[in-house]
């Protein structure tokens, strides 16, 4: 199964807020949350890097991504109260998401219908080569293969912050961020194997599959219904029963 952490930016007491009473903490979590659902309805393990009264430090976070196939850490962003848009940050030792960047940055923009300000990288003052963001650097470190740190519109911005105050829009958002990770999941497997998609075998194929490996004679049973599940929710049914064989 398709594994996504989810790191909802800062914590209770942060200080980051928008003119109107919006604050980051508040309106990331919940986006956070939705975007758990999202993929959860999708078929996919989602988990969140803390609980809600829980503001552990960024490197912790980045952490947590180890196992997981991506990391993505949600946030609003901040300037002079007249930028607006979407940016997402990718790591400078992930050159290959720039791509998956820019479409989680579009996708974003379009939702909220402002500015897409791409996909982008930020260096460590002084370096040539080193994140400038400790999650990224530490999610990094863990082996995750896809880590995007999303700048969601500016909350000091009147008519961004409007929209993030709506939680309706959070919804709309999470969707849309949704769609994209489902395109990298499908597009990474790690046997380089597409997860989405119609069945490419029957049912008894899988399992005479497991038959010849000798599986439990309950695990040769269950094949209908990873069959079932498979089906309803886009995922190959023979890539998941594969891997829960290996697990």
């Amino acid at each position: 199964m398709p594994k996504v952490m989810i790191n909802p930016g800062h914590g209770p007491g942060n200080a980051n807020r928008g003119p109107t009473g919006y604050y980051e903490y508040q309106g990331m979590w919940a986006l956070a949350n939705y975007l758990k659902a999202a993929l959860e309805s999708r078929g996919v393990q989602a988990d969140l890097t803390r609980r809600e009264s829980e503001n552990p430090d960024v490197e912790e976070r980045g952490l947590k991504a180890a196992g997981y196939d991506v990391y993505i850490s949600e946030h609003s962003n901040a300037a002079n109260g007249q930028a607006r848009g979407c940016e997402v940050y990718y790591s400078l030792r992930r050159p290959g998401d720039k791509v998956w960047a820019a479409k989680l940055s579009a996708a974003a923009a379009k939702a909220m219908g402002n500015p897409d300000r791409g996909a982008k990288t930020r260096l460590f003052p002084g370096t040539e080569n080193i994140d400038y963001y400790g999650e990224i650097r530490s999610a990094a470190n863990t082996g995750c293969r896809h880590i995007f740190l999303c700048e969601s519109g500016f909350h000091d911005n009147l008519q961004d912050e409007a929209w993030l105050k709506s939680e309706l829009n959070l919804i709309k958002l999470a969707q849309a961020q949704a769609n994209v990770i489902m395109e990298i999941l499908a597009a990474s497997d790690t046997a380089g194997t597409p997860i989405l998609g119609a069945p490419q075998v029957a049912t008894a194929q899988m399992q005479a599959w497991a038959r010849k490996r000798n599986a439990h004679q309950r695990f040769i049973d269950i094949a209908p219904v990873y069959m079932k599940y498979g089906k309803l929710t886009g995922i190959r049914p023979e890539v998941l029963y594969a891997q829960s064989a290996k697990e």
